[in-house]
């Protein structure tokens, strides 16, 4: 058994005002019950505050959905800022932070669902993308981008997102329960 949560299940979110992922993990290796993308729908080039609404109110219609019916923790990306040399722009931050909260707002009206955030410093252990995503396809038994996409009906330029979301569930069964 892979997970050690009380549920054999746990759902990972990865935030972000344009493609927010998600993704269902079972207690086994490889185990990925189910896996998505939402991106927040309307005009191109919207920004700001207006970007941040479409997503919440995308969250809002689907979320619901993956959810249902599930009796698990929810484990989504908090937001850090460091000013230590970061070209991140406050905003950006600031945005995904709504983002956040918005996803943790859902999910914690939803019965049964025990709601957590995973501090992206602290869930990605330090790694860069790359080393994080190669050492999470050793979960899902070297599955690709391609493959990935094409089994759960997503862009295979969206798989980045997905992995981030699995790694955060995976994070929560394996390192803090």
């Amino acid at each position: 058994m892979l997970l050690s949560v009380d549920s054999p299940v746990v759902v990972g979110i990865d935030p972000d005002v344009n493609t927010t992922a998600w993704a269902v993990l079972g207690a086994e290796q490889g185990d990925i019950r189910d896996c998505g993308i939402i991106t927040s729908s309307g005009k191109k080039g919207v920004k700001g505050p207006e970007q941040v609404v479409r997503m919440t109110q995308e969250l809002a219609d689907r979320l619901p959905g993956i959810l249902d019916g599930r009796d698990c923790p929810v484990v989504i990306e908090s937001q850090h800022y460091s000013d230590k040399g970061s070209k991140v722009l406050v905003q950006n931050i600031l945005n995904l932070a709504l983002i956040a909260g918005a996803s943790a707002g859902i999910a914690a009206m939803m019965s049964g669902l025990q709601v957590h955030f995973a501090p992206p410093g602290v869930w990605t252990k330090g790694w860069g993308k790359e080393v994080r995503h190669n050492r999470l396809r050793e979960f899902t038994y070297e599955m690709t981008d391609a493959q990935l996409a094409k089994r759960f009906g997503f862009r295979p330029t969206d798989a980045v997102h997905v992995w981030d979301a699995i790694g955060i569930a995976l994070w929560w069964g394996t390192e803090i329960n």
